[in-house]
């Protein structure tokens, strides 16, 4: 098993980020990571990190100061599901996970499961073009998300971005 594929399966496994997976060669998704999950995801060429919690200050700015530590890039975008997201973060958001220029991408946020997997969503519908139900299903439904009243503004920022 080649370094990388290791370092994967680590990550993959029940010691990495909960819900961690590949999106694409470039790109990847999950839960929060500990430090010793940004130490890995360096080593598999992971130079962003997009974080997408707004919640936990401390557990963050611990982040952010450990993934620029390690030289990687630290880009937030804060939000609640409960509030949903505006055009400007959504905008945001995507670009920062269309440009892999330094090296891939790790986005998140606490459990990989709700604001991560909108956005991956929408990645995969405006970036990658597939259909939105397909996106809908493999990126959210199969991730976990259920509808409930604290996520319940989540499925509307997603059709809202895909029916423009």
């Amino acid at each position: 098993m080649r370094h990388d594929e290791r370092l994967l399966a680590e990550l993959s496994g029940p010691g990495g980020p909960v819900r961690f997976a590949r999106v694409a060669t470039t790109l990847y998704r999950g839960g929060q990571p500990s430090h010793g999950h940004l130490a890995l995801l360096h080593a598999v060429g992971v130079r962003t990190i997009v974080c997408l919690r707004r919640e936990d200050a401390a557990v963050w700015r611990a982040e952010a100061e450990e993934a620029r530590r390690l030289g990687m890039r630290f880009l937030h975008f804060p939000w609640y599901g409960i509030f949903g997201a505006g055009d400007e973060l959504i905008e945001g958001v995507l670009a920062a996970l269309r440009d892999a220029t330094e090296g891939a991408i790790y986005v998140h946020c606490k459990r990989g499961r709700d604001r991560t997997s909108v956005v991956v969503a929408l990645y995969r519908v405006l970036v990658e073009g597939w259909t939105p139900h397909v996106a809908w299903q493999r990126e959210v439904l199969d991730f976990g998300w259920r509808s409930i009243w604290f996520y319940r503004r989540l499925r509307a920022v997603f059709d809202e971005r895909v029916s423009r």
